[in-house]
């Protein structure tokens, strides 16, 4: 195996290609890194020791490592979520209890999407969820993965609208129009997963895992320039509660990525934390 890795990376050199780690199953990160697509203002890599100051195991603050200068915290030292070392495909993750856990950026969404109302944005994030909700009883059984500090631009996981186990992109509403989901069975209780959301022409697009799964026209809400971008405890406005799961990692864009980029975007995803 290890002849094996010698002949690689000397291909890998030749061809302007080069390795830098390798995972449990031998797969190759490259040097892509996420800033190698312009236009990346916000990134959270929880395997990134340089940008997390602990208190014990608790995560007290993350350095944006986006273009934008900001941090990223809970608003109380109770609501600090926990740093789990080599958790997912060997590297630190970021844990979030469900109950309280948050991390805020200190500055307004309007700053790290590019724009009071952004005309053009990417949204991408890889984590464990460890809760999905089923009961339909709200009608919503949904855990706030991100949100906009209570201005309805909201990602969630769980169940709506009689539709079971999803990962949702969306406004606050019940209406059909104002959200994208995953289809049946993308999403599992303890599995890693990536989702990109696109947004431009005011439609935004969802994959998962790569995957394009459907899209929906609708404008971007105006007041996301008034609110932090909100990890982990945001109230859902039609009802939720905070997210149990693992944050990997968390990248914003203020363009859409073109498609080729989605692509190598998550190849990193899938290599790096081994979905």
């Amino acid at each position: 195996m290890s002849q094996f890795r010698s002949i690689f990376r000397q291909i890998s050199t030749n061809n302007s290609y080069q390795v830098k780690d390798y995972g449990p199953n031998n797969r190759a990160v490259s040097t892509f890194a996420p800033d190698d697509i312009a236009g990346l203002t916000g990134w959270i890599d929880a395997n990134d020791s340089t940008s997390i100051t602990l208190d014990g195991d608790f995560v007290d603050s993350v350095t944006n490592k986006g273009s934008v200068t900001c941090t990223w915290q809970a608003n109380v030292a109770a609501a600090r979520p926990f740093l789990s070392a080599s958790l997912i495909n060997t590297r630190d993750v970021i844990s979030f209890d469900g109950v309280d856990d948050i991390l805020s950026s200190s500055v307004g969404a309007g700053t790290l999407f590019g724009a009071t109302t952004p005309t053009t944005y990417t949204y991408g994030v890889v984590m464990k969820p460890n809760r999905i909700g089923t009961s339909n009883a709200n009608p919503y059984a949904l855990d706030v993965i991100t949100g906009m500090a209570s201005s309805g631009w909201t990602v969630t996981v769980g169940t709506s609208q009689g539709l079971t186990s999803r990962l949702w992109h969306d406004f606050g509403s019940s209406d059909a129009a104002d959200y994208v989901t995953s289809r049946p069975a993308q999403v599992v209780s303890g599995s890693t997963m990536s989702m990109i959301i696109t947004f431009a022409a005011k439609t935004y697009s969802m994959y998962i895992n790569g995957t394009f799964v459907g899209s929906t026209t609708r404008s971007v809400n105006t007041t996301v320039g008034l609110n932090s971008v909100r990890i982990g405890n945001e109230i859902f406005p039609s009802g939720g509660d905070p997210a149990l799961f693992d944050l990997c990692e968390l990248v914003l864009y203020s363009t859409e990525i073109a498609a080729a980029d989605i692509a190598t975007l998550t190849d990193y995803f899938d290599d790096k934390w081994g979905i």
